[in-house]
C-alpha cells in the first residue's frame, strides 16, 4: 500500500538505532553475525546520484552505534550504478561490510569484488537470490510451495561453494544467505551447498578473486 512513497525513516540512523540495531545488539549479544541493511531497486536521481548517496550512507554508518563484536554492519545496493568508488570508500571508512549478490540484475560477482574493493581480511557476504532470466514474480509461481530443489543450479552453487573454501583457506568467515528462489528451497540450497563445501572440492585450486 506504501509503494512509490517517500520512507520517512530512509538513512535515519536514530530510527534504525531504535527499532533495528537495539533490539539486536541487545537480543543477540555475542551471538550476533551480520546486520544487512537493503536498499531497494530504485532510480538512482531519487537517491540525489551515486556521490551523493555514497555521502548520506557514510553519514548513516557513522552515527550507528559500534556493532557487537561478533556483528558486522552489511549494506547491500540492487543496482550497479550504485557500486562505485565513493561508495566503496564510504563502506570502508566506516567499516561497513558490501553484500556481493547473485541476482539477474547484478553483474559477474568477479565485477562486484573488484568494485566493493573487498578488504583482504575482511569477512565476505554472499546473497544467492535468484536465477538469470527470471523475476521475483515467475520464480514465486514457478517455486512455490518452496518444498524442494526445482531447478538446481550447479555452476552457481559450485562456485559460491569454492569461494567459501577459498576464504576458509585465507582464514576468513563467509556468510551466505540463500532465498527460496535461488533453486526453489532455501534449506534444500543450503544443505546441498554445504556438501559441496565439504566434500566436493573443485580439481580446479580454490583462491580468492583477484580485485
Amino acid at each position: 500500500a506504501r509503494a512509490g512513497h517517500r520512507n520517512p525513516h530512509f538513512l535515519d540512523a536514530a530510527w534504525a538505532t531504535d527499532v533495528v540495531v537495539g533490539l539486536w545488539a541487545e537480543g543477540l549479544r555475542d551471538r550476533c553475525g551480520p546486520l544487512l541493511f537493503q536498499v531497494p531497486q530504485q532510480h538512482p536521481a531519487d537517491l540525489g546520484g551515486p556521490e551523493a548517496f555514497a555521502a548520506r550512507l557514510h553519514g548513516f554508518f557513522s552515527a550507528l552505534p559500534p556493532p557487537p563484536p561478533t556483528g558486522r554492519y552489511v549494506l547491500e545496493v540492487r543496482d550497479p550504478s550504485l557500486q562505485t568508488p565513493a561508495l566503496a570508500e564510504a563502506l570502508r571508512d566506516t567499516r561497513v561490510l558490501p553484500a556481493l549478490i547473485l541476482h539477474p540484475r547484478m553483474p559477474d560477482l568477479r565485477v562486484q569484488w573488484h568494485r566493493a574493493q573487498i578488504d583482504a581480511a575482511s569477512p565476505v557476504v554472499l546473497r544467492w537470490m535468484m536465477q538469470r532470466g527470471l523475476d521475483q514474480e515467475t520464480a514465486q509461481a514457478r517455486f512455490s510451495p518452496f518444498s524442494s530443489l526445482q531447478a538446481p543450479d550447479l555452476q552457481v552453487r559450485d562456485t559460491v561453494a569454492r569461494l567459501c573454501r577459498a576464504m576458509a583457506e585465507a582464514g576468513r568467515s563467509t556468510w551466505v544467505v540463500v532465498s527460496n528462489n535461488a533453486e526453489g528451497c532455501a534449506p534444500c540450497s543450503i544443505n546441498a551447498l554445504a556438501q559441496a563445501i565439504v566434500g566436493g572440492a573443485s580439481p580446479r585450486k580454490t583462491r580468492v578473486p583477484s580485485p
